[in-house]
């Protein structure tokens, strides 16, 4: 994985667990390895099936001192276009 370049780095997760293990995980990475100016997008990607739990997302957007946080879904494909317009913004 090479993220020494990268201008943004997309988060996905899909449950509150993968929420967990991904900035567990995922946050040491980018620390490591992405220059400080890399935006980092954190995207749910279940927003139809699960609901969400704000005070522990805010938590986790903070963590990873996340840019932006959105939902899509990745079934209907409700947000998907947005993330991306955002992304290349």
């Amino acid at each position: 994985m090479q993220l020494r370049d990268a201008d943004a780095v997309m988060m996905l997760y899909h449950t509150d667990a993968s929420l967990e293990q991904l900035v567990t995980f995922w946050k040491g990475v980018v620390a490591e390895q992405a220059p400080e100016k890399c935006l980092i997008y954190l995207v749910h990607t279940k927003c139809d099936v699960t609901g969400k739990q704000a005070d522990k997302i805010k938590q986790y957007t903070h963590k990873l001192k996340a840019k932006l946080y959105r939902e899509v879904s990745s079934k209907t494909g409700d947000g998907v276009r947005e993330v991306f317009q955002e992304l290349g913004a």
